[in-house]
């Protein structure tokens, strides 16, 4: 995320994230590394083209089809959410 061009319009944190995990603070968008699948949503549709995707060291091995992906959201967000 380039803080300096983010113009935090709240599309990433809205419309695209499909785990919900780009937050709006401060009119800059946050995205967690940690949860992020990088399925690069949220990069498509950035108009201010704020956020590019990085490899990190906990990234794993590129997804094999749109179901796995699916399913990794799934997961991500049932590892999330609070019971």
């Amino acid at each position: 995320m380039d803080e300096d061009v983010c113009i935090g319009c709240g599309v990433c944190e809205d419309d695209r994230c499909p785990i919900r995990e780009v937050r709006i603070i401060e009119d800059i968008a946050q995205v967690n590394p940690n949860l992020c699948i990088g399925c690069g949503l949220c990069v498509t549709t950035c108009e201010a083209e704020a956020i590019s995707i990085v490899p990190c060291e906990h990234a794993s091995d590129t997804l094999a089809s749109v179901s796995e992906m699916g399913l990794r959201v799934v997961q991500r967000m049932a590892g999330s959410m609070i019971l």
